[in-house]
């Protein structure tokens, strides 16, 4: 958050000396006029994505060679999740960046057992768990590796509970972790109470129940956010990289296994929560596959050792990258939400009542004609009685009490439009029975928006996730968003 903020504050003062006239910084509050800052957060994310490649690499050719190194930069640059993901504005992905870099020393700090790796690497880990708590998870990898240096050192178990750079390590992790979430340090209890919440959250559930994420992530998240081939071939790798290496084994895969473990124990399973491991499987992917070719010595002929590599990584990397090539071509339409705006702005007179069904996250939101500048908290008002700026009036709808309602005030008239919206996200298009009826009864059809077939089993959602695009599946998909119907009432 604190980055973005900077990342924020620099793109004003450049705009501002370009004489681009800005909007003082408190008018982010205005949710209208947010895109470009959108936009700018999106940037980052992609670019830590980006920057996770290197990494990969890195990690890679110490562990392994620089050829392993490439191969595996390479799957992670064409990993469907990873680079769906990349996309998004959210912590995720400066996570799994954070996080693979932390391992990086933590690798260092068993080859070059000094005072300065274990430094870094919890400066890394303290970041890490700072854009986000579950990157206190590297405590454990840094934990193993610390062990595996006494054993070689032959300390006994005083020394590693006592020993100063695996103290060091948990006192720089801790202290960078209060300087980029200085909240905690003054509101202790408050994050404590909020900490607690989330976990009693990750193990009830969000809105729907999928299962633990022990299974859910196999079968759904990293099975489509790989590919059946790559996802299968990466665990094989880890497997036969504990029984050739075990050491390596140990210094690569400790942090995906015990991450795994910890995550998958949830009931809320977003697909993004698997993000972290992705590097790590595309790492023993690179390293099978290097091995295998390697091992072909009886292919003395070049072209016949690189034909086997490239047909390695078509069946490999084909499911992902049909996957990347559908998802950035629907991104690249407009959202029906967005249609179903315009369509209202152009023909719906203000004044006039709406009521949409599909809750916060799914609502249609409408901008504003008006450019002129409001004051703060008159438009923040108007916000959180759901008033628009175009002066429409939204309503909300009491399913117990079956009476629609403007802020604290009931409204005596049914609304002049009802916008309906439909899709298999389940638990964000839900719709109380009533409207169906009441629509059916009183309203008609002036305008609908059909952009997904709702019944389709090859649409596949990140059900848990208000994002209305298909994790997979993206035939006969013309946009982006739910199906939107709008009914005007009529007038007798």
């Amino acid at each position: 958050m604190y980055l973005l903020y900077a990342l924020f504050k620099i793109y004003l003062f450049i705009k501002n000396l370009l004489g681009v006239r800005m909007n003082t910084f408190y008018d982010l509050m205005d949710f209208q006029n947010l895109s470009e800052y959108f936009l700018l957060d999106r940037v980052f994310s992609a670019l830590m994505g980006t920057l996770t490649i290197l990494v990969v690499y890195k990690v890679a050719k110490i562990i392994f060679n620089k050829k392993v190194a490439l191969t595996s930069s390479l799957f992670l640059a064409l990993a469907y999740l990873h680079v769906r993901d990349s996309h998004f504005g959210v912590t995720d992905i400066p996570l799994t960046f954070f996080m693979l870099w932390s391992v990086f020393y933590m690798i260092k700090s068993y080859q070059d057992k000094t005072m300065k790796n274990y430094i870094i690497a919890g400066i890394i880990s303290g970041i890490a768990a700072s854009v986000k708590n579950n990157g206190f998870i590297l405590v454990v990898p840094m934990a193993v590796v610390h062990a595996l240096n006494l054993l070689e050192q032959k300390e006994n178990g005083l020394k590693f509970i006592l020993n100063e750079r695996m103290l060091l390590f948990i006192s720089v992790m801790g202290f960078t972790f209060l300087l980029g979430t200085p909240y905690v340090y003054w509101t202790f209890d408050k994050f404590i109470i909020q900490f607690l919440a989330e976990i009693n959250h990750l193990q009830e559930g969000h809105g729907i129940n999928l299962g633990r994420g022990w299974l859910y992530h196999l079968r759904f998240s990293l099975f489509y956010g790989l590919g059946w081939s790559f996802l299968t071939f990466s665990l094989i790798g880890m497997v036969f990289l504990f029984i050739k290496d075990f050491k390596k084994a140990i210094l690569l895969c400790t942090f995906p296994v015990i991450y795994y473990l910890i995550t998958g124990k949830g009931l809320v399973v977003f697909v993004r929560y698997t993000l972290p491991m992705i590097p790590f499987l595309c790492i023993t992917t690179g390293y099978l596959l290097i091995f295998m070719i390697d091992q072909g010595h009886n292919l003395k002929i070049s072209l016949v050792r690189k034909s086997s590599y490239i047909f390695a990584l078509l069946i490999l990397l084909g499911p992902s990258i049909y996957n990347i090539i559908g998802f950035d071509s629907l991104l690249t339409q407009k959202d029906s939400r967005l249609l179903a705006k315009d369509w209202i702005q152009k023909n719906i007179p203000t004044k006039a009542s709406i009521f949409q069904t599909g809750g916060g996250i799914g609502k249609i939101l409408f901008s504003s004609k008006d450019k002129s500048e409001k004051n703060l908290v008159e438009e923040r008002m108007e916000l959180r009685h759901n008033k628009t700026k175009e002066n429409w009036l939204e309503l909300e709808y009491s399913v117990k009490d079956n009476i629609f309602s403007y802020g604290d005030q009931q409204a005596f008239t049914l609304p002049d439009y009802i916008i309906i919206k439909k899709h298999p996200l389940k638990i964000y298009s839900k719709m109380p029975e009533n409207i169906q009826t009441l629509c059916n009864e009183k309203y008609y059809l002036v305008k609908s928006f059909e952009i997904i077939e709702l019944e389709n089993p090859n649409h596949l959602f990140d059900q848990q996730d208000a994002f209305f695009v298909p994790f997979v599946g993206f035939k006969n998909i013309s946009n982006p968003g739910p199906n939107i119907y709008i009914f005007q009432k009529r007038k007798n």
